[in-house]
């Protein structure tokens, strides 16, 4: 019972960081690119749309190793609005919980590098 219990709970903090992660790239989408994608697919596009850079506009936010990354956490997801706590596989949720482990300090590179590529360009308005 106990190891359904951390599975469930390491389920939803997976869940909670790409949630998190993907409200960032909302933002951004917003007020940097003028526009979110707005298909049935928007947060697959949304998540490689942050991998591109947007010639005259913006550089990429994320590397394509963190978008693949952030891409394996977006399934996941998926996974735990749609079955949340039927069928909840064990080993695949310590294989995610070590990949965000491997992630966050990278992600926060990603986002912190992005941040200060922001305040250059507000900073020579």
């Amino acid at each position: 019972m106990q190891d359904e219990e951390i599975a469930e709970s390491a389920a939803l903090r997976l869940h909670n960081f790409y949630t998190g992660s993907e409200r960032v790239f909302q933002l951004i989408a917003a007020e940097v690119n003028g526009f979110t994608p707005q298909s049935f697919d928007w947060h697959k596009r949304l998540l490689t749309q942050m991998a591109l850079d947007v010639e005259g506009v913006r550089p990429a936010v994320i590397s394509e190793a963190t978008c693949s990354d952030l891409e394996e956490l977006l399934k996941f997801r998926h996974i735990v609005r749609n079955i949340y706590g039927y069928e909840l596989n064990v080993e695949r949720i310590s294989e995610l919980v070590d990949l965000a482990i491997q992630l966050l300090p990278r992600f926060k590179k990603e986002i912190e590098s992005f941040c200060s590529f922001l305040m250059k360009i507000h900073n020579s308005a």
